[in-house]
């Protein structure tokens, strides 16, 4: 909030050229972690077994080693 910069927690849709990218993928599941300007994320996507929805479990950390102030929002394409 402090500089009104703004990505994404994946590469798409903001494309912005991150500290860290990494993308897992296992058995009914995926993973992306991704650090952009000391901020990591990861989010874990995966649909439970003989269900029709899909489950996000997102998780933000500040590795900047000063406190932060975000805003947070929902994107889907």
């Amino acid at each position: 909030m402090e500089t009104g910069e703004y990505w994404s927690a994946t590469w798409q849709p903001v494309l912005k050229e991150p500290e860290l990218y990494e993308c897992r993928h296992g058995l009914g599941y995926t993973t992306i972690k991704y650090r952009y300007s000391g901020i990591e994320t990861e989010i874990t996507y995966y649909i439970p077994f003989g269900k029709q929805y899909e489950i996000w479990n997102a998780k933000i950390k500040n590795l900047s080693g000063r406190p932060r102030k975000l805003k947070l929002f929902s994107y889907m394409d």
